[in-house]
């Protein structure tokens, strides 16, 4: 994975300066800064999936809470079956 990830980075380093080489060693970098670099995306890599499997754990949970809301929603609310009701006995009291 690090090897994608190393390519990957040089790949982007690449675009922003085209004359660099393709390899882990680029001019005027340590390897302790390149450590550091590979070090630090790995660590974001690693939040990111992270936070990516608790959204999905949430986003199972709140399944079925997303089910009853949609049930609800063609349910009227209390205001709008009074209106309802006073209508239809208006239309019964002109029958």
């Amino acid at each position: 994975m690090s090897l994608v990830l190393s390519l990957g980075v040089n790949t982007y380093v690449q675009s922003l300066t085209p004359s660099l080489p393709l390899t882990p060693s680029l001019p005027n970098w340590s390897d302790e800064i390149w450590k550091a670099l590979m070090e630090d995306c790995d660590e974001r890599i690693a939040q990111h999936r992270e936070r990516i499997e608790t959204l999905e754990r949430e986003k199972e949970r709140n399944r079925q809470k997303i089910e009853v809301l949609k049930m609800l929603g063609n349910i009227p609310s209390r205001d709008e079956l009074d209106r309802l009701l006073r209508y239809e006995g208006a239309i019964e009291r002109q029958l």
